[in-house]
């Protein structure tokens, strides 16, 4: 009966493992490279399956426990600086039954957009108060996410929107928004451009 060899490791890819660990699996490329860790360690890992690629820039151990929410979680990775909002927000909260397309991120006014690749995001520029109230921290398994409350103070909070416009309905609702110091909310509905 044949029996295969142990998978030798090569001292470098003992030290990315440690260093991969020590940050519960998890690093951006960058980290990894202050950490000591060269391209062509993490180019090897990939290749022999120790490690898997989540988007541009960012790579967890192959073994490690699932994501909780992973999309939240690369953009929380990719994007420390952005909070989560808006409809992504309200689904972590589960306060809406849509399941957002993409993740909603705001970003501070004169940020620089981000750009990845996966997931999809849609950011959204906001300024002072209107940036910095109702950021709650939470963890999504290796990383901290900043994702806005439930009560986030100083608008209408978006409830549910529509998908795109459909021209056999004779209506397309557009959003649902709910103000938390009132007791009404609204509907606000559009009629299609075109019957055919």
């Amino acid at each position: 009966m044949a029996t295969t060899a142990p998978k030798t490791i090569s001292p470098a890819e003992k030290k990315a493992l440690a260093a991969f660990r020590k940050r519960a699996g998890m690093l951006r490329l960058a980290d990894a490279l202050r950490a000591g860790i060269t391209r062509g360690t993490i180019e090897r890992m990939l290749a022999n399956g120790t490690l898997e690629r989540l988007s541009r820039g960012l790579y967890r151990l192959a073994d490690a426990e699932p994501l909780p929410n992973p999309d939240l979680t690369v953009v929380a990775a990719k994007v420390p600086q952005g909070v989560i909002c808006l409809i992504s927000a309200l689904a972590f909260h589960e306060l809406t039954t849509q399941i957002p397309h993409e993740v909603y991120v705001a970003i501070p006014r004169n940020a620089e957009p981000p750009r990845i690749d996966h997931p999809p995001i849609a950011s959204f520029r906001f300024s002072g108060k209107a940036f910095s109230e109702g950021i709650e921290n939470h963890r999504l398994g290796p990383i901290v996410a900043k994702v806005y409350s439930r009560e986030k103070k100083g608008w209408p909070t978006v409830l549910s929107t529509a998908a795109e416009s459909d021209s056999t309905r004779a209506w397309k609702p557009c959003v649902f928004i709910s103000d938390r110091r009132s007791t009404t909310s609204m509907l606000c509905c559009t009629l299609p451009t075109s019957a055919a």
